[in-house]
This record gives structure tokens, C-alpha cells and sequence, in this order.
């Protein structure tokens, strides 16, 4: 979507309200019901603190520019579940214009390292907190010798360390956002590949990967059955899906682990990272500031997307430190057949 079309979208409503009107505010109201974008005003104003209460309308209107900004957007009327996946990729194309070119990494991070993490400086030591996440996901693992898919890659610093450090034979990264895989190809150019695509969809032929790598993205998912029984198809025998993400309580992990496992993927170990993860989110405080004063300095679209995500970053804080929301690393293997 060109940067014209997000300038638009935000002057109508900014990126949070447009996260709960995609994400949540959509699959509540059917389209069919009476007095619907009211419902969805009034539903928007409350989950957004200090919104003003909008006209329906503006959600309406708002609602249409996706549609026609987005391939397959107007499928967001008839399956609301595409809403979530919708805004991640509205909101990631347009932080290409808002973040700094050298951030590699898009996840929260690990404060507290492995024994004998990367320690490398340089690069590592400007994303330590990021790689350290990446370690937790893959922990005493060894991916020598294989090839390795990772599943909403960003812009391309996991698969980068990957590759260097962990040495399989084989690094493929895909992204819903063609912007993201065209900065990975740019960032790493001829080094490793990096292609468009869906995760319940996945452009890969049946047992083409020996480990699946998917982390803070899986809730951005329209199925996660889907998912999961796409990432059986493309792992070979005795392959793994090594998952890592924020759910907002244990119902919802709950109901993630039965589809994966209907899917035909068994959870072999599992580890709760919420501390760690919240520690990193709270150590990077400073740098949020920062970042949000350079953007506001330089423009209000690019101010706009950051202080979303910055709010993302907070409200995953927020519900670690109070219980609620917990932060996972899964292990899981395919089942044979």
C-alpha cells in the first residue's frame, strides 16, 4: 500500500483505534446486524482510552479504504478473522517509513541470556535482547545441517542469526508483508531467501523443511489450525515447529495447543519466558523515547505508527506484570502420517 493510502486511513482514525476495529470490534458486530457501525463506535470508543466517540460513519469509511488498499480486503466484510492479519500488514508497511533502516529485529526480546549467549558486540550487541529471544525459542536445539523456515520473519534478523550462528544447510524467511521480505532481500542481498506468502497457506512444497520457526506472529493469524496443519505439510518426518508468542491469558494457550495438536503437532516441551520477556520490554524504555522524539521531530505519519507500536509494547508489558498475559515458547513435533 503506497504511503498516501496510510496518510489517509490515519487522518480518518488513528492506529490504535484501527487495531480494535479490525482485530476485535469486526468479528463482534456481524455485518448483517442493524445499527452496526454505531455498535462499532461505541464498542472502539471504549477500548481506546481518550478517543473521542466517533460517528460510525468514520469506521465505516475507514473499513472501505482497507478493503481497497488491501488484496483480498474485501473478504474483511464476509471473515472478520482476516481483520487481525489486515492491520499487521497495514501497520508494518507503513512503519518502513517510521523506523530507523538499521533495526533488524521487530520482537520484544530476552533480558536474561542462555549461558554463553551471543556476546559478540557489533551487531549483536545493538539487538542483544532480540537475539537472546531467538536462543530461548531454539534453545539446546541443533539446526546443523537443516533447512529452516521461519514464518513472519520481519525484517530478516532472526533468519540472519540463524544462518551465522546456528549454521543449518538452509534459510528460507517469509513475511505477509511484501514490503518486510523486499527490506530482508535488501538487507541480505543473495545471502539467504526470503519470499511473500500466508501462514495458512504456506508456498512451499509437502516436507521441504526439517524446522519451522515462528515467533510473536502467530497471533496475528486468521487460523491457527490452518497454520498448524500447514506447517505439518511442510515439515519432513520427525520435523519441528518452534513456536514462540504473547497470549492474553491461559484459555486462549489453551485453545492454541488443541488446534495445534488436531493439526497433528505434539508439544514435546514447553517454557513460560513471561519474566524475561517483560524485563526486556522495561529495559528498553529509554530507547521507545527516544525513538518516539526523533519521530515526532520528523514526521507526524511516521510519529503515528511508532507510538502504536509503542502501545503494543506497553500493553504486552501491562498484562505480563499483571498475570494475565503470558508469553510461551513451544516445542512441537510433527506426528508421523
Amino acid at each position: 500500500m503506497r504511503q498516501g493510502g496510510h496518510e489517509e486511513l490515519a487522518d480518518l482514525l488513528d492506529w490504535r483505534e484501527l487495531r480494535v476495529l479490525l482485530s476485535e470490534a469486526l468479528p463482534l458486530v456481524p455485518a448483517q446486524e442493524a445499527g452496526r457501525w454505531e455498535r462499532v463506535a461505541a464498542y472502539v470508543h471504549e477500548r481506546c482510552p481518550g478517543s473521542p466517540l466517533r460517528p460510525g460513519t468514520e469506521f465505516e469509511s475507514a473499513l472501505r479504504k482497507v478493503e481497497q488498499a488491501l488484496p483480498r480486503g474485501a473478504a474483511l466484510d464476509g471473515d472478520a478473522r482476516q481483520g487481525r492479519e489486515a492491520w499487521a500488514r497495514l501497520l508494518y508497511e507503513a512503519a518502513q517509513g517510521a523506523l530507523d533502516a538499521s533495526q533488524a529485529f521487530l520482537n520484544f526480546g530476552f533480558e536474561d541470556p542462555l549461558p554463553g549467549g551471543s556476546g559478540r558486540g557489533g551487531e549483536d550487541g545493538q539487538h542483544r535482547r532480540c537475539i537472546q529471544l531467538y536462543q530461548r525459542l531454539v534453545g539446546t536445539r541443533d539446526l546443523r545441517g537443516q533447512a529452516v523456515l521461519e514464518i513472519g520473519c520481519g525484517w530478516g534478523g532472526g533468519c540472519a542469526y540463524v544462518a551465522r550462528d546456528l549454521h543449518p544447510r538452509r534459510v528460507v524467511g517469509m513475511d505477509l508483508v511484501p514490503a518486510n521480505a523486499a527490506r530482508c532481500r535488501a538487507n541480505h542481498p543473495g545471502e539467504l531467501a526470503f519470499v511473500t506468502g500466508n501462514a495458512v497457506a504456506l508456498p512451499f512444497a509437502s516436507g521441504s523443511f526439517d524446522t519451522v520457526l515462528s515467533l510473536e506472529s502467530s497471533h496475528a493469524y486468521p487460523s491457527l489450525a490452518g497454520f498448524g496443519r500447514e506447517v505439518r505439510r511442510v515439515l519432513g518426518a520427525g520435523g519441528r515447529l518452534l513456536l514462540g508468542d504473547l497470549r492474553p491469558g491461559p484459555r486462549e494457550w489453551t485453545q492454541a495447543r488443541d488446534e495445534l495438536g488436531e493439526a497433528g503437532l505434539e508439544i514435546e516441551h514447553e517454557e513460560d519466558v513471561s519474566a524475561g520477556v517483560l524485563a526486556s520490554i522495561e529495559a528498553a524504555a529509554d530507547e521507545r523515547d527516544r525513538a518516539l522524539r526523533a519521530a515526532e521531530r520528523a514526521s507526524a505519519a511516521a510519529h503515528a505508527v511508532l507510538l502504536e507500536m509503542v502501545r503494543l509494547a506497553e500493553s504486552a508489558a501491562d498484562g505480563l506484570r499483571s498475570g494475565r498475559g503470558s508469553f510461551l515458547t513451544l516445542s512441537l513435533r510433527a506426528r508421523p502420517g
